[in-house]
């Protein structure tokens, strides 16, 4: 099993948004590492910065909603940060996510 973490890990640090996705799941599950709610989020974040659209989703998420588990309360500033960073990097959910928040900010004078 440390052989496998060791090739994730590997592939993670030069940015392969899968991998980093993988790694993450590894820490919140504790599968093979030492189980980090911190370091899964922290790799979660890494992986939708370089496209991985579920880690994208989740990041949106934990700001949209908390995620109590990770200690993280909504945050309508980090996440129209994180919409709008993630919608430059290409991703078409986010630019949609990044369209409607603005739209809610304008017509709601957030």
């Amino acid at each position: 099993m440390n052989e496998t973490i060791d090739h994730i890990k590997e592939a993670a640090l030069t940015n392969d948004a899968q991998a980093q996705w993988d790694l993450a799941v590894c820490y919140a599950q504790g599968n093979g590492v030492e189980q980090s709610d911190a370091k899964a989020f922290e790799w979660i974040c890494r992986a939708a910065e370089n496209g991985n659209e579920e880690a994208a989703n989740y990041v949106i998420s934990a700001y949209e909603r908390g995620k109590e588990e990770l200690g993280i309360q909504p945050d309508w500033e980090k996440l129209v940060e994180w919409a709008d960073k993630l919608s430059e990097n290409g991703s078409v959910a986010m630019r949609i996510k990044y369209a409607q928040l603005y739209f809610y900010d304008v017509t709601h004078g957030k």
